[in-house]
């Protein structure tokens, strides 16, 4: 599947820019970043790293990705929604 970005998904209620994220993945191993969603992998990210939501898209496949910034603002890559808690 290509790693391009999709569509982004702005109508479903939720503000794409989130401060109150953290990083919750069930497996408890560190949550894959990528250059795009489902893009290639370019680092890791630990359960309990504090994240805010920059954009968000959806994969070719339906699957809603984010892009994600850490506590200081500084982008990270793309990741998952559903692996991101936001209160």
């Amino acid at each position: 599947m290509s790693g391009t970005r999709e569509t982004p998904d702005r109508g479903r209620g939720e503000s794409t820019a989130s401060t109150n994220c953290v990083i919750a993945d069930p497996t408890s191993t560190p949550l894959n970043l990528r250059t795009s969603p489902n893009g290639t992998i370019v680092g890791t990210v630990a359960n309990g790293t504090r994240a805010r939501i920059l954009d968000q898209a959806r994969d070719r496949g339906g699957e809603l990705w984010v892009y994600i910034a850490d506590a200081t603002a500084r982008p990270l890559g793309w990741v998952i929604r559903k692996f991101i808690v936001c209160r």
